[in-house]
This record gives C-alpha cells, structure tokens and sequence, in this order.
C-alpha cells in the first residue's frame, strides 16, 4: 500500500494526527504487507521532524519501520520513503 502526501502539509497537521493515521493504514494493512509512505519532507522542503520519534512508535506497535532510497523525485529533497512492515 502506498501512499502520497501525509507529511507534504506537515505544518498544517500535527504529530498525533500523522501517528494516527498511520495506525490506521495499519489496521487495513493484512499481516506481512507494507505500507510506504513518500515523500518524507513538506512543501518548504523540510524534513518531517518527528520522524525518529514515529518510527519508534511504529516499532513500540511490533512492526518495523525503515528509510529506503528512491529515485522517484516528487520534491527537490524528497530522497528516501518510509517503509512499514505490519507484523
């Protein structure tokens, strides 16, 4: 499951609401699938800054989260996605 545009308005939207989102697409994902998550910056081309924090989140929950590259370019910066593995 992939998904587009979650942290692209990050100043608008704050750590919770992207947590539970997240959560959601967790719950409609089936064992084993993955969800990737892109870009990872917001239209001021800033990195979202909690991501360490959510990613730990992520594993608090039993599942793995982890950075991968990507060629794709939606945004100047927007290199790696975040990759969720549901247990």
């Amino acid at each position: 499951m992939d998904t587009l545009l979650l942290f692209l308005y990050q100043q608008h939207f704050d750590e919770p609401f992207h947590l539970d989102a997240i959560k959601e697409l967790l719950r409609v994902c089936q064992p084993g699938g993955r969800i990737r998550l892109y870009p990872l910056i917001g239209l001021d081309r800033k990195p979202y800054s909690k991501l360490p924090q959510l990613m730990e989140e992520i594993k608090h929950f039993g599942h793995t989260a982890s950075l991968q590259p990507t060629s794709f370019r939606f945004l100047v910066g927007a290199t790696h996605y975040l990759e969720i593995c549901k247990s």
